[in-house]
């Protein structure tokens, strides 16, 4: 494999391999600056409904979000409490910042019953009022889910309630056993916290929670399912796509330009989802792995005790939770929604150049400079680490599957994952959807490297690169 930049060294089974990185020494100031969490302390109830939002003992808005006020209105309050019984809120700490939209709190609760006094998790999301009409459906799925989960995996998982309010929606768990001073979202983790739990949460997810995972899933199905109506001809992902071109009806052809490179074109793929199946699915020698999967597997989602060594977090929100989907795509959104939160801010180059990542195998462990301890680079490369070492190990000992099959089908997740976070509404701007469209590119060129071996799914003609992808996106920026 041929790389450009400055390099770092990976070892593993196959020797060294060398892979680019950004320059750090002009980066290395702006550490985890686009993941990290502020601290946001704790304040009184009546803290919480003032309408100056006066600061905290660090400085930051106690209930002020860096793009906008909390969600945690007096109306709100007034609704949650209604939905207590009878209980008080004594006290509130926001772990979120809103940089996906939704707000996470915990709140202290007071109640004459001991048995019900203790720390809930509430989270606020805004909705159009047409969704909620889900509320039965995803209470049913917060049931489900608890049910359905290992008794070794369920202690990782809250009993919740959907609520749907004005234009919110309202997730109240019930108690939640985190300690109140060292709950912590998994984005406001140290890097080498962060990984380790990583690490331990991606190992539950397969060897605790899909230990009775099945090998049954069918190719032409991972894609539908995982992604739904977003991949259809007039679905999310196209209607996306439309907004970031000039020629909106301009012919889709197999590949785009890129810095100079040829990448697979997600447009085209995407559309045209039976080919890309077609390509895949002489190099699988078994089925897809199946079983559970969460759905929104993101930092915000995953609370952590950041001062325990035993690792103790539980996961919220199970709206999109399925018992039937497809292993490892929940780590693929993971990996994605990752990338997005590091990188969004930085140029475009910077991105491409981490994401020269997706290239490894997953049975590599990447490894940073010396002396890079503290930057975003570090930060994704222990992150992908921790992930990509979970599913390998995983993947070592399912002797009914080759080796190879798993890291296909993991490139397979890093698509469908790309395809739905490109499709969030969290990524707003021309440029984020850009640069998560250049994503899903790579993962689909990872993919065919990994099948094919070389090229020959390119069939662009040499007069057609110069209306590749790359030049008929917008000269503009949002």
């Amino acid at each position: 494999m041929t790389f450009y930049g400055s390099v770092g060294v990976i070892g593993g089974n196959y020797g060294i391999v060398n892979i680019p990185l950004s320059n750090r020494a002009q980066n290395g100031s702006q550490s985890n600056e686009v993941n990290k969490c502020s601290d946001l302390g704790t304040a009184r109830i009546d803290s919480v409904l003032k309408e100056d939002n006066t600061g905290n003992e660090n400085g930051c808005d106690t209930f002020k979000t860096e793009d906008e006020q909390s969600l945690f209105t007096k109306e709100v309050t007034d609704y949650v409490l209604q939905r207590l019984n009878g209980q008080r809120i004594k006290s509130v700490k926001q772990l979120s910042v809103g940089r996906s939209g939704s707000q996470v709190f915990l709140i202290s609760c007071i109640s004459h019953d001991s048995h019900v006094t203790g720390w809930r998790i509430v989270k606020l999301s805004k909705v159009n009022d047409t969704q909620a009409r889900y509320a039965d459906v995803e209470n049913k799925a917060c049931q489900d889910i608890l049910i359905q989960s290992p008794k070794d995996f369920r202690q990782h998982l809250v009993d919740s309630k959907v609520f749907y309010h004005n234009n919110l929606q309202i997730i109240l768990s019930e108690l939640a056993t985190r300690s109140y001073l060292h709950s912590k979202m998994l984005c406001e983790l140290t890097t080498a916290q962060k990984a380790k739990y990583v690490k331990c949460i991606s190992d539950d997810v397969l060897l605790k929670w899909n230990k009775n995972f099945q090998s049954n899933g069918e190719i032409s199905s991972f894609f539908s399912t995982l992604l739904g109506t977003r991949i259809e001809a007039n679905g999310e992902f196209t209607r996306r796509i439309k907004q970031l071109l000039e020629k909106p009806q301009a012919k889709i052809i197999t590949g785009f330009l890129s810095s100079s490179r040829v990448c697979p074109n997600p447009h085209y793929y995407i559309l045209n989802i039976s080919e890309l199946i077609r390509k895949i699915e002489p190099h699988l020698t078994t089925s897809f792995i199946t079983g559970k999967t969460h759905g929104d597997f993101n930092a915000q989602n995953m609370i952590c005790d950041s001062s325990s060594e035993d690792f103790n977090y539980v996961i919220i929100d199970y709206s999109h939770y399925n018992p039937q989907s497809f292993v490892l795509y929940d780590h693929a959104f993971l990996e994605a929604d990752n990338y997005y939160h590091i990188l969004k801010d930085k140029t475009e180059k910077v991105w491409k150049e981490q994401l020269t990542l997706l290239k490894v195998r997953i049975n590599k462990i990447v490894k940073p400079a010396e002396g890079d301890n503290d930057n975003y680079y570090t930060e994704l490369v222990s992150f992908r680490n921790a992930i990509c070492t979970s599913i390998s190990d995983w993947g070592n000992n399912q002797h009914e599957h080759n080796f190879d099959d798993i890291e296909i089908q993991f490139a397979c997740a890093r698509i469908a994952a790309g395809v739905k976070k490109f499709c969030s509404p969290s990524v707003k701007t021309y440029k984020e959807r850009k640069l998560m469209l250049y994503y899903i590119a790579r993962c689909m060129k990872n993919l065919f490297n990994l099948v094919l071996h070389d090229n020959t799914w390119l069939n662009v003609r040499s007069d057609e690169i110069t209306s590749l992808l790359d030049d008929t996106l917008q000269n503009g920026t949002d």
